[in-house]
């Protein structure tokens, strides 16, 4: 067994929870079919055929400061690994996960890793094998078994010389870390355990426990399923050690193994063990003598393997609840008994998801052992919140449900097909003068609103603060901002135009408001509707240059109240700047293309420099408050960071326009407005993408 895999087949004793690697057999070998596919794992479509995910998929699970439900943990993972949420072909995110921790050896040589810089791509392309490099260079593909190649973490090493490349190297090492097995479990803290007083820190599914003898009796059911061929079992051995219960680093610590122990207890301890059961020699009462600390009589080593599983015994309970942790005493029967269920239905969904995809298992088979994990997670959480009450403190209550519904929905991003439909629609009405489709424009526009205002509450709701705390909720605020602006703006015209339109004795239809006649209907909606295309559409190209659309605490330095009216001031600038800039867009097009009359150009002008006014006004309050913030927090109002720099450049722009709208000669004022405006929108988006993404410097979380 090669050095480096020691430790994880030793830590990862840990077979000693696991239930069996066909589906707990022999005692439960029910809804198994004797079946393996000769290439590997089953389509997942098959799989999934029949099983619900859902309960997985709600599970509730501690991560990255805030509680959510497993699905979110995939998807962000998965993103993490491949820049997608799924490992496609069928995948749900939680599928990918699972397949990921329990059949992670099947991957080892896809290409399923994702280098996203294109230089990157080319730097590493040099450390691999000549039939390797066109993919990494052409589609950013490498396997993970590349990946952890020696070669490639020496690039890797020598190009972190070049801070210019930090980022892009960090991405890179990101994934190799989330492809490792234990770093995947480790991360899966659905456990509500109390842990004192002060602490809500759940734990993961490996270090939770339970009884030493019902976790040796699912070790030996799966070692009765090795494989005769002596390097078949050793890789069965380690590949499902290592699958069905890494316990990482923070379980190797609370079972205070240390480094030496590790290769010891796997030599002398696991792989004996191992072999004795398979070879028969074992049957499920010496198995019951050594997990009481007694020696098996007639198998070689048995006092060795007795004494190496005495010292794990020990040290098993550390990963239990100790007694200083409970409030509430009168738990601790009822929480061992539901530790003990909760790790053994864990090694059974290991079992059994594997089992699965080898086609040994029917879904039936499958979704029970889901529905049993599921519902041992949800046992703990009930006595974690009982303990919490005699703690003095409310429930925890995690609303899973509300989560998913926002990612089947897609988030910000599902609103866009309302805009895409509503954009032709208003362009027909504003611009050619069609009534009809300006009023179907303005229905489907205000369905698109109501999805961003719904949108922008449930995140809110979710993440409990405002959402604006990255790039992704910025850009999505700034557009919902533009929408508002817009619908306003709609309104007054229209009440304006039915007055105008309107002496006593008008009849009641002619409140419609007119397309023609000197207004500008329907150009507020037709900016507001393309600006919601652009942001919207443009965050799945934008997720692969780390934009951050998954929900995530606010960061500390955000929390203060300065930069909070900064942050507010910033982004709502953003918003206008895009709506002006869009509505000069469409000026200009149809000033090229279509024949106006000079008050409807008028009107248009007018609208866009008032809605550029207003955004020079928030931006400079930003960019004062910002220098105000940064003075108290940075101990300088200014230090030539490139967003200070291209904020302020951004300012200058608009100054120019203010100076153009004197200077310039009247029959050509409304046209200079349109393209510095224009101008305006090409540097925000600059300074709202480039320099928060590509550029290194203290806004690139904004």
């Amino acid at each position: 067994m090669s050095s480096h895999r020691l430790p994880v087949v030793v830590a990862l004793l840990c077979a000693l929870s696991i239930s069996c690697w066909a589906g707990d057999a022999p005692h439960a070998g029910t809804g198994l079919k004797p079946s393996t596919p000769a290439n590997g794992l089953k389509p997942i479509a098959e799989t999934l055929a029949g099983v619900d995910l859902t309960p997985l998929a709600a599970l509730p699970v501690q991560h990255g400061g805030r509680y959510k439900p497993l699905h979110s943990l995939a998807m962000e993972v998965i993103d993490g690994i491949t820049t997608k949420t799924t490992l496609g072909k069928g995948h749900t995110p939680v599928s990918s996960l699972l397949d990921l921790i329990f059949c992670r050896g099947y991957y080892e040589q896809q290409p399923i890793a994702m280098v996203k810089h294109v230089e990157m791509q080319r730097d590493l392309a040099l450390s691999l094998p000549e039939n390797e490099r066109d993919l990494l260079r052409n589609q950013g593909l490498i396997s993970p078994a590349r990946l952890a190649d020696d070669a490639v973490q020496k690039a890797l090493d020598d190009l972190g010389r070049l801070t210019a490349k930090t980022r892009f190297i960090n991405q890179v090492r990101q994934a190799h870390g989330l492809l490792n097995q234990g770093n995947l479990v480790f991360q899966l803290k659905c456990l509500a355990l109390p842990d004192g007083p002060h602490s809500d820190r759940w734990r993961g599914p490996a270090a939770a426990g339970g009884a030493f003898a019902d976790a040796l009796n699912d070790f030996a059911a799966l070692a009765r399923f090795a494989p005769k061929d002596p390097t078949d079992r050793l890789d069965r051995f380690a590949r499902a050690t290592w699958n069905l219960l890494p316990l990482g680093v923070e379980a190797a610590t609370a079972l205070g193994l240390a480094r030496e122990d590790l290769p010891r207890i796997n030599q002398q301890t696991l792989w004996p063990l191992w072999n004795a059961i398979a070879d028969g020699k074992l049957d499920d009462q010496q198995v019951a003598a050594l997990a009481a600390g007694k020696p098996a009589p007639g198998v070689t080593d048995a006092e060795a393997i007795a004494d190496g599983l005495g010292f794990l015994a020990v040290r098993w309970t550390k990963l239990g609840v100790p007694d200083d942790a409970l409030t509430d005493k009168t738990l601790r029967p009822a929480l061992d008994t539901a530790l003990t269920k909760v790790s053994s239905a864990w090694s059974r969904l290991g079992g059994g998801w594997i089992a699965a995809r080898l086609g040994q298992l029917d879904g039936a088979g499958l979704q029970t052992r889901i529905n049993d994990f599921a519902a041992a997670c949800a046992e703990l959480r009930d006595l974690d919140n009982r303990d919490r009450a005699a703690r003095g403190l409310e429930p925890l209550i995690v609303d899973s449900q509300l989560e998913l519904a926002y990612w089947r929905w897609n988030g910000f991003t599902g609103v866009a097909w309302a805009f895409l439909f509503a954009v032709p629609l208003l362009a027909l009405g504003s611009l050619g003068s069609q009534r009809w489709a300006l009023w179907l424009g303005f229905g489907i526009f205000a369905l698109g609103v109501i999805g961003q205002i719904a949108a922008f509450v449930i995140r809110a709701q979710l993440a409990h603060r405002i959402p604006l705390a990255n790039l992704f909720e910025s850009m999505a605020a700034a557009a919902l901002l533009a929408s508002l602006v817009a619908v306003i703006g709609e309104t007054v015209l229209a009440l304006r135009a039915r007055r105008a339109a309107l002496p006593a004795a008008a009849s009641a239809s002619a409140s419609v408001p007119s397309a023609g006649g000197g207004g500008v209907h329907g150009a507020l909606a037709l900016a507001a509707a393309l600006f919601g295309c652009v942001i919207v559409l443009s965050q799945a190209f934008l997720e692969r240059h780390d934009i951050n659309a998954f929900i995530s605490p606010q960061m500390p330095i955000l929390s203060e109240f300065w930069l909070r009216v900064h942050t507010a001031c910033i982004v709502s600038s953003y918003g206008l700047i895009g709506l002006g800039g869009l509505m000069s867009l469409t000026y200009l097009v149809m000033r090229i293309f279509l024949r106006w009359d000079d008050t409807r150009c008028a009107s248009w002008d007018r609208t866009t420099f008032a809605i550029n006014s207003v955004a020079m006004v928030v931006l400079w309050v930003g960019v004062v408050l910002g220098a105000v913030w940064a003075a108290v927090s940075w101990g300088r109002p200014w230090g030539w960071d490139p967003k200070e720099v291209f904020a302020l450049l951004t300012w200058v722009v608009y100054i120019m326009l203010i100076h153009l709208r004197v200077v310039v000669r009247p029959h050509n004022r409304a046209m200079a407005t349109a393209l510095v405006s224009l101008a305006a929108f090409v540097v925000m988006a600059f300074n709202w993408y480039i320099v928060n993404v590509v550029l290194a410097g203290l806004h690139s979380y904004a």
